[in-house]
């Protein structure tokens, strides 16, 4: 039994270590954009005060920000296209079918 356990656990610490580690490296990479982001926005600012201002970059901070993640939330959903093309056959299958209940039938048992 315990073998068998063994066998289907796997090497547990090495999995979660490695999980872990690209966890902690996709949120490193993201806050190393932002503060790209915002050292060439300042840059931007200081550069040319003129043309560029704090509203404008904030607009635009916050513009992008929300458009990841809509686009975040809409990667989430996004499937393998043969398991939604089996999806859709599926469905359609279901819709085309001929009902074993037809309502507007007049054969049939019918209710005393």
């Amino acid at each position: 039994y315990e073998a068998a356990l063994a066998k289907v656990d796997g090497n547990v610490m090495k999995e979660s270590a490695v999980s872990g580690s690209l966890s902690g490296l996709s949120i490193a990479i993201q806050q190393w954009v932002n503060a790209l982001q915002f050292w060439w926005g300042g840059w931007l600012m200081y550069k040319y005060p003129d043309v560029f201002d704090f509203k404008s970059f904030l607009i635009s901070m916050f513009a992008l920000l929300f458009s990841l993640f809509a686009l975040g939330a809409a990667a989430q959903g996004a499937t393998d296209k043969k398991k939604a093309e089996a999806a859709a056959g599926r469905l359609f299958y279901l819709i085309n079918r001929e009902s074993a209940n037809d309502p507007l039938d007049t054969e049939g048992k019918k209710l005393d």
